[in-house]
Order: structure tokens, then sequence, then C-alpha cells
């Protein structure tokens, strides 16, 4: 049994931007405003409130959807692994990004979605960016590791053991 369509979607949908912002962060705290750092920057963000406006889409279908269950060939202690770092996953996916908006928000910096610009709740507040700015990344580099193994957990099973335990195919 394969997750419903619109669960795959937003799946790989999120995926590809959670890897992507990633990629930029490392690549963008490295660059001068010559080098077109700010525009990074602007994407960065505007990539960061679409993972959060995708976040309750995805948790409601996950909701709303049929899950398969994991196969019965997996051991109970990879399923149990799992489920942790499934839990894991969504916890970062959404607090990542919000802790982002939050660390932006209070350093005093616009926090642009495309041509729009989302509405700054917290105002300036020193404190409040000197906490962010490291949970930021801290939480950042926490999700980076669960996506790591999310996808061994997910190879492991599809080239290494029997096919009836190929989880991977189930989200393609």
């Amino acid at each position: 049994m394969k997750y419903h369509i619109l669960l795959r979607i937003t799946h790989w949908l999120m995926s590809a931007c959670i890897l992507g912002l990633i990629a930029i962060g490392w690549y963008m705290t490295g660059l001068t405003p010559e080098e077109g750092k700010y525009d990074f920057y602007n994407w960065h963000k505007t990539f960061g409130v679409l993972i959060i406006i995708l976040f309750p889409i995805r948790v409601l279908l996950r909701k709303f959807t049929t899950v398969p269950d994991l196969p019965a060939g997996i051991k109970p202690a990879e399923q149990k692994l799992s489920h942790l770092v499934h839990i894991g996953l969504y916890i970062l996916m959404i607090s990542v990004p919000v802790i982002g908006y939050l660390f932006s928000s209070s350093g005093g910096h616009d926090v642009p979605f495309f041509n729009w610009v989302v509405p700054n709740v917290v105002g300036e507040n020193e404190w409040l960016y000197e906490i962010t700015s490291q949970a930021h990344w801290i939480s950042a580099y926490a999700l980076l590791t669960l996506v790591v193994l999310h996808v061994a957990g997910a190879l492991k099973h599809r080239f290494f053991e029997a096919k009836e335990n190929d989880v991977l195919r189930r989200m393609l």
C-alpha cells in the first residue's frame, strides 16, 4: 500500500524545500553583500515560510488519510526508532522555520514570502534575537541529522533487506 498521493506530494515538496534551505543556509552565511548575500537570505526566508504553510496541510493529510503500516519484517527496535525519528522530524519541520521567523523578526529584519512581507508579531527584542539565533542553527543541524537517519533507514530497507521491507516504494 502506498501513501495517499497528496501526502506523497507534500512529503517530496517539503523534502526539497528543507534540503534546499539547509544548503542555502550554509552557503549564504559565507557570502558578502556584494555576492548577493541578502538575496539568498530572502529566498531562505521565503521557503521557510512556505514550510510553515505546508506543515499544517501535511499534518491534516496524515491525520485524514490512511497511512500504511510498517512491514512485519522490520525488527521491533527499528520500528520504534522509525517512530521516534518521525516524531522528531515533525517537531523540527515546524520548529526550525518558526524559530527562524522569530530570529529574523526579533532582529528587526523583514521576513519576505515572495513579494509579500510577513507581519512582524514580536517586534525587535535583543534577548529573543540572541536565543533564537542559536536555536535556529542548532535545531537545523538536529533536523539534518534526523533527515540523514530517515534517508539511511529507507535506503537500508530498500537495498539491504528483503523486498517486502522496502518502505521507500510506499512514498514513490
